[in-house]
């Protein structure tokens, strides 16, 4: 399936996910049914979204390869979403209202960002490849992330957590979730200033898709924190609109990194020897470097 079907599939899925958020909070806000319907289902974007970028591994030369790898752990990562939410819902409609914290269904919620900060490391193996970048600036990334933990720990703390009586586990879960959320936005903050050249071509154009939809994906995990210890969380809400528009936004991403391997594949030729370098126009000039 090409980038035109996969986009155009997409975006019937998003529109009408995002279409039927809108009439359920202006029509039908009280239909608990409808609410439950809603969150139960919107996860098909992310399932369909995972199972593209599967496609789009293989497509890109299989698991192996340069734009290989970080499609399969962005995918991957969609996937474990899904998960998460498939048993999320399970425990919603087994248990009610009162789901158990932290459940099986964490696993697929915690994970798939880890599998983000992957792709983030592999993508900036790419950049390291396809242009001048300088060596990985790890002091500023290990600054970065400890800024970004801390102000996050300290606000989760100072919107509810801290007067609750919770568990080791659930205080070490919610630190891990904020940390792994630290971790990839400080990634992906690095990569996008790694290689101002780069950046301005074609291949910047996907990375600041995937850069926004981890944005949007801390903001929605961010959220989910404050309003589930503030018992304040609601079905279909803001916070499920955010991570529709997160894993759209993704989705994305991964198929504009397909485009991106389709339009420069005559340039790195199938034995990889040579690869593409970015222009500030975002045209492409040949250059050689190790594989």
């Amino acid at each position: 399936m090409g980038v035109v079907r996969q986009k155009q599939i997409i975006m019937l899925f998003f529109v009408v996910w995002a279409v039927s958020w809108l009439l359920v909070h202006l029509f039908f806000a009280d239909v608990i049914f409808l609410r439950d319907f809603w969150s139960d289902t919107y996860g098909i974007v992310a399932l369909i979204g995972g199972v593209f970028g599967l496609i789009n591994v293989r497509a890109c030369g299989g698991v192996k390869s340069l734009f290989g790898r970080p499609i399969l752990f962005f995918s991957v990562g969609l996937l474990l979403e899904t998960f998460g939410q498939i048993m999320y819902s399970a425990y919603l409609h087994i248990f009610g209202p009162e789901i158990p914290y932290p459940s099986i269904g964490d696993v697929g919620y915690f994970f798939g960002p880890v599998f983000y900060a992957a792709g983030i490391i592999y993508l900036w193996k790419i950049v390291r490849k396809l242009s001048h970048a300088t060596k990985f600036e790890l002091n500023a990334l290990l600054v970065f992330f400890a800024v970004l933990s801390l102000a996050s720990i300290s606000w989760l703390y100072g919107n509810g957590y801290g007067a609750l009586q919770s568990s080791r586990f659930e205080l070490l879960l919610e630190i891990g979730y904020l940390l792994v959320g630290a971790l990839y936005l400080a990634l992906v903050f690095m990569l996008n200033f790694s290689s101002p050249e780069l950046m301005a071509g074609i291949f910047g154009s996907s990375i600041r898709i995937i850069s926004w939809a981890l944005v949007v994906q801390y903001l929605s995990d961010y959220l989910f924190s404050i309003q589930f210890y503030q018992n304040t969380w609601q079905w279909a809400g803001i916070g499920d609109a955010l991570y529709l528009v997160a894993y759209f936004l993704m989705i994305l991403g991964v198929i504009r990194l397909r485009s991106v391997f389709e339009d420069t594949r005559a340039v790195v030729g199938i034995d990889g020897e040579t690869k593409p370098f970015f222009n500030h126009s975002g045209f492409l000039k040949q250059r050689s470097v190790e594989v």
